[in-house]
């Protein structure tokens, strides 16, 4: 208790102060007290956030709790950085008692104009004094396309606590989520959502890699040598085929179409990263621009030594590509030889 100098402290604390008189500082986000042993936010859960346009989509999502404002009301963001808050008065002396969306995270201390900018300038909101944000479906106004509208944008509350427990099923609430995901939900109606890259499925437990290794890419020409390296899968596209990035940040992936409606059915070299959700033109360039390509239809990229059409200091060449798939597995133990694929 601070009598000999040593204080307990929770949750991140650390303590200062003097002998008979310390306190806990630096508490982790959602503790305070003078221990750090007081849950700010008992009772006040992630709430999930949908109906926005589509010109202001990183406003919906799923909504942390990240601390109390002055009001005593807690602030939340979601995993694009887009905040919602309770302002008293946003800086006009008319727009009063809002929840507000906004892209900026708002004052803790200040009591009124809690983006301090003076001024009304914001996403959303909507008029209520709740101490937590209106659930239900609600009318927001929102800025869509640079105009003020009327948004139908509904808020509830997750009742789904994520759990490691495999048995945890939802019926109490509890829920079971593998590979970094976090549940969400009503009671007994519980699903994992933001899942690691590879994993998909209700638990997120589901390997959409299953099978698919990291490949070695070897032969390009001098100009193209970032091109070589070791490809790692990172995701599915719209085909249902992954698409591949390698240490200098050099894609491989399959386009159907790359946009000029004649040269189809293509795995591509290129510089940026493939659209996930695009069905044809994976890099939405509307033409076909990109570092080297080969014909087919294969759900892997074709391996062995083929020959690939690659820009070689500006010209397209015949280039022979060789593309193996990587058995190694790397290990912690010395005594992995690679004999069975670990090393």
């Amino acid at each position: 208790n601070g009598d000999d100098g040593n204080f307990y402290c929770a949750n991140g604390g650390t303590a200062i102060g003097t002998i008979g008189s310390c306190t806990c500082v630096s508490c982790n986000a959602g503790f305070s007290g003078p221990n750090c042993a007081t849950n700010i936010f008992e009772g006040v859960k992630k709430i999930i956030v949908s109906g926005m346009c589509s010109s202001q989509s990183n406003f919906d999502g799923i909504y942390s709790p990240v601390a109390l404002t002055a009001s005593g009301k807690p602030w939340y963001e979601n995993e694009y950085g887009s905040t919602l808050y309770f302002d008293p008065d946003c800086g006009s002396g008319t727009i009063l008692d809002q929840w507000i969306f906004d892209n900026q995270e708002p004052s803790e201390t200040a009591s009124n104009d809690l983006d301090e900018d003076g001024e009304c300038r914001f996403v959303g909101y909507t008029s209520s004094t709740s101490n937590l944000p209106p659930t239900g479906t609600k009318t927001w106004k929102v800025i869509c396309d640079g105009i003020w509208t009327d948004v139908s944008v509904t808020i509830t509350g997750n009742e789904c606590t994520t759990t490691s427990s495999p048995t945890d099923n939802g019926d109490d609430g509890n829920f079971y989520c593998a590979n970094g995901g976090t549940a969400i939900g009503t009671i007994g109606s519980c699903t994992c959502v933001s899942c690691n890259a590879g994993f998909s499925g209700p638990n997120c437990a589901t390997n959409i890699f299953e099978g698919v290794k990291k490949i070695i890419v070897s032969g390009m020409c001098s100009s193209q040598s970032n091109f070589d390296g070791i490809y790692s899968p990172v995701a599915l596209t719209a085909s249902g085929k992954p698409w591949y990035e390698n240490e200098y940040g050099s894609t491989l992936y399959f386009d159907p179409d790359c946009g000029s409606g004649t040269i189809l059915d293509q795995w591509i070299f290129d510089n940026q990263e493939p659209s996930e959700t695009a069905s044809n033109d994976l890099d939405e360039d509307g033409e076909c621009r990109f570092v080297g390509y080969t014909s087919s239809t294969s759900n892997l990229p074709p391996t062995g030594t083929k020959t690939w059409k690659v820009i070689c200091d500006g010209i397209w060449t015949d280039v022979s590509v060789t593309i193996t798939g990587n058995e190694c597995t790397t290990t912690s133990s010395p005594t992995d030889n690679g004999d069975d694929g670990n090393f």
